[in-house]
């Protein structure tokens, strides 16, 4: 089943931490790609009639195709964070790797967690990396998304 989604941009700033589990201090360093994957994987499988929280334990697998780091840039140029917990939160907020392993962690999934940086082809190359991960029994299903 493949189901797309386009989340609005202009509500990110609306993005629930409380719901994801996620801290006020840690949210507010999290690069919004990273918000926009954790609501649109959740979205995508409820639209697609799974329970999120049915596939904790699950060796479902997520991939992300990912490649541009500018709110990390915008995050370095503002300054450094003046304490150590908005230190920590910045660097894992603005991590193109953590994407997909957040997404894994939230739903509590035990598949291949992976962040392709493939330029332009960085979705491309995740679809191909996920069939490739099920086809070969690395994972039972997975989830797929490019930011």
């Amino acid at each position: 089943m493949l189901v797309g989604f386009a989340p609005n941009i202009d509500d990110i700033e609306q993005f629930d931490a409380g719901f994801f589990r996620i801290s006020p201090v840690e949210a507010e360093w999290l690069d919004p790609q990273q918000r926009m994957m954790l609501e649109t994987s959740w979205q995508a499988l409820e639209d697609a009639g799974i329970d999120p929280d049915s596939l904790k334990g699950s060796r479902t697998g997520v991939y992300t195709g990912i490649s541009n780091d500018e709110y990390r840039m915008l995050v370095v140029e503002s300054g450094k964070p003046a304490d150590a917990a908005s230190c920590l939160y910045a660097l894992s907020g603005t991590n193109l790797n953590g994407t997909s392993g957040r997404v894994a962690f939230v739903l509590g999934l035990m598949g291949p967690s992976k962040a392709v940086d493939a330029a332009c082809a960085s979705s491309l190359v995740a679809v191909h990396d996920a069939v490739t991960d099920l086809q070969e029994g690395r994972a039972d299903m997975t989830i797929v998304g490019g930011v």
